[in-house]
């Protein structure tokens, strides 16, 4: 009997289903279907499942049992149990990093003289607090040093990990085993798949964190009869501990702890670093070689398809920043990357979602590039790219990927082959950070997981070129629209064909002939901002030495609030005054004050946008936001906490409320909020107001 046949038998008895009706409704005889049931053969495909589930009307639960059994049964219940934890890690792989950082505030233990030289450790709590005090102890000191030897099989401790205020400066070597066998845990996870799963936040928080690992056999090193297999060592302090986390022993003896750090070391020799780590910047593109692709067969998966092969030199040429440090030698090395994956485009694999592509056909933005090394492509070389790519789509070497994983996460980029593989992610300090594997245990587990995928996890090769062209017909449509600034119809889609329907066609054949205007000549000069007091740079790759005062000054207080729908002429800048002058009447800190002095500062470079159409706006508010936090750290305001944020945005709103009676003439019942001052609402000229700026930004420090 097979753990399909048993399933079914069960179902059988236990909703006391008929053989031959069965058998009639999934077009067997009773002969094969009695087979079927006694495990001397396997459905022959999904469709029969499908049938066999509907009769014997299966809850959703039994409908997933069955299936999973049918699977389990068909290629093996260790095939199964492997890939379906290697999809469950790519399925739950980090988005965007949500984890907070422990307070500024925590400083380990209070007073290092009252430690002991040695204390016995007797539960959990104790343990957990321990480990947290000598690793903030020694974050304090500036250049600091920890080293585990343990498993990562302690998810809370590795969260605590990454959630701690450690920062980068605490160098962090781990030391740990991984199963020379690919065994499963009690929940049908790989184990050393569940370990990457534990210590990825490490990697994704930008800690100066660095795994080694060796093989054994897990249970037999580390939890057979022995007393404190782990230990975690600083400068000043060892703790060692059971493998359970129970109990343990804590030193502070200088030579003890020095002991412990012989120990590490003469391990660490023998042990091999379990990746290679990068980031994507631009004082190390030689990197670039090392994860390009070869001859041999490889395999991306990445919600985006990987459009590096038809991205061409002068595409590369004009959508490379002009303030990238050293652009001119870096063109050349990045363009003979993407040229190289040109070439090896026929052993290439690409796995993509719908999402994907049409979140580069509305952004023109690409998770694979840093978003610092160039500004968004435009539409003109976007469609470009989205002709290039369906040959590739047509011949099946890009493939677009149904349910589940259609809704693959967007940090996700995963390229394999048999000789290499690595991860690129966005770190927490959004840099792209790329992560090489050494141990060919994961290289070869993430291989298989994708060379296993079959047909029914794919959209046909002619749906997927339909997709394509609609997305590109669209993007013509929006072109012709914005070239000829016509207000036009939206094309309407039929989402069965994916084609637009005859009167976008029509609007689309009229405009046919309409020559689309030539960014390139102008697009260098068009990426550049002026400003008042003579600065020029690409708003898009904002630095903090681009911020001025002065030009935040004069560009606030020429910009009317309401989108100029006022009474009288009132200023960003003095909503901005309004605002800091309630904050001081509130008895706030100069800091705080600045803040709301600051908040709109934003708008000194991208203008105002009224509340209703921001909203709806999500690449301005990201374009805002991104601005906004080096307007922040111009100002040393970036360490302001969420709290913080919410308070100046509760003045914005207050003080919202006391201007719209007065300026609006709709408004003029509108419900107003106490204040502690009295916000100036009298039209004034521009060039008082922007005094008037500048001299409550010195009052607080600020030059």
């Amino acid at each position: 009997m097979s753990e399909f046949s048993n399933i079914l038998s069960q179902f059988i008895h236990e909703k006391n289903i008929k053989v031959y009706p069965l058998s009639k409704y999934c077009d067997f005889d009773r002969a094969t279907m009695y087979k079927i049931i006694n495990g001397k053969r396997n459905p022959p495909s999904r469709d029969i499942i499908e049938k066999m589930s509907d009769f014997m009307r299966l809850t959703p639960t039994e409908d997933e049992q069955f299936k999973e059994a049918y699977e389990i049964s068909r290629i093996g219940a260790d095939n199964y149990y492997r890939r379906k934890s290697t999809e469950n890690f790519l399925m739950h792989f980090p988005d965007n990093f949500s984890i907070h950082t422990g307070s500024a505030a925590d400083s380990g233990f209070k007073n290092e003289s009252r430690t002991p030289a040695c204390a016995s450790i007797q539960t959990q709590v104790e343990l957990n607090y321990a480990l947290r005090n000598i690793l903030l102890t020694e974050s304090g000191k500036g250049e600091g040093k920890a080293a585990l030897f343990m498993q990562p099989d302690h998810e809370g401790l590795f969260s605590l990990l990454s959630s701690l205020n450690l920062g980068y400066t605490l160098e962090i070597r781990h030391i740990f085993c991984l199963s020379n066998s690919e065994i499963l845990n009690k929940d049908h996870e790989l184990y050393n798949l569940e370990y990457f799963n534990n210590i990825f936040p490490l990697y994704l928080r930008n800690l100066n964190y660095q795994a080694s690992y060796f093989y054994d056999s897990i249970h037999s090193h580390f939890f057979n009869l022995n007393v404190l297999p782990y230990f975690i060592v600083t400068s000043r302090y060892a703790v060692s501990f059971s493998s359970d986390y129970q109990y343990g022993i804590f030193y502070s003896d200088p030579n003890i702890v020095a002991q412990f750090w012989k120990i590490f070391y003469s391990f660490q020799t023998k042990c091999t670093p379990l990746f290679q780590i990068f980031h994507m910047l631009p004082n190390n593109l030689h990197m670039l070689q090392n994860i390009s692709l070869n001859a041999a067969d490889s395999y991306l998966l990445q919600p985006e398809a990987c459009f590096t092969p038809f991205i061409t030199d002068r595409i590369l040429e004009h959508a490379l920043s002009p303030m990238l440090p050293d652009r001119n030698r870096l063109l050349p090395l990045i363009g003979a990357f993407f040229n190289k994956n040109t070439e090896n485009l026929a052993s290439m694999h690409v796995y993509f979602t719908k999402t994907g592509i049409q979140r580069f056909t509305q952004t023109g933005l690409l998770k694979e590039i840093p978003s610092d090394f160039y500004r968004p492509f435009l539409p003109t070389e976007r469609l470009q790219m989205l002709q290039k790519l369906l040959p590739c789509c047509s011949q099946g070497t890009y493939r677009m990927l149904k349910q589940p994983l259609d809704q693959l996460p967007i940090n996700l980029h995963l390229c394999v082959n048999e000789t290499m593989g690595y991860f690129s992610f966005d770190n927490a300090e959004n840099q792209t950070t790329y992560l090489m594997f050494n141990e060919t245990g994961l290289l070869s587990v993430f291989l298989d997981y994708l060379q296993s995928l079959e047909d029914t996890c794919f959209y046909t090769p002619e749906e997927t070129v339909d997709f394509i062209k609609c997305e590109i017909r669209t993007l013509q449509y929006r072109q012709l629209c914005s070239k000829k600034e016509a207000v036009l119809p939206p094309p309407i889609k039929n989402f069965k064909t994916h084609t637009l329907t005859t009167d976008a066609l029509l609007l689309s054949r009229k405009y046919a002939n309409l020559s689309i205007y030539d960014f390139r000549r102008k697009e260098l000069f068009m990426s550049i901002m002026n400003t008042y007091t003579g600065r020029k740079f690409d708003p898009m790759h904002i630095k903090p030495k681009n911020i001025c005062l002065e030009d935040i000054a004069h560009a606030l207080s020429y910009l009317c609030r309401g989108g100029g729908q006022t009474l009288i002429f009132y200023s960003v800048a003095q909503h901005c005054l309004n605002c800091a002058e309630e904050a001081r009447a509130r008895g706030w800190s100069d800091r705080m004050i600045l803040a709301c002095l600051l908040h709109d500062a934003s708008e000194a470079y991208i203008s105002d946008i009224i509340r209703p159409v921001k909203a709806h706006l999500s690449n301005y508010l990201e374009i805002e936001e991104m601005i906004m936090n080096v307007i922040w750290e111009k100002f040393n305001l970036n360490d302001l906490s969420s709290e913080e944020h919410m308070v100046w945005k509760q003045i914005d709103n207050d003080i919202l409320s006391a201007e719209l009676p007065i300026l609006f003439p709709g408004e003029k019942n509108h419900p107003t909020i106490p204040l502690q001052s009295v916000p100036d609402l009298e039209e004034h000229p521009f060039r008082d107001m922007e005094k008037q700026f500048l001299a409550f930004a010195h009052q607080l420090g600020i030059q």
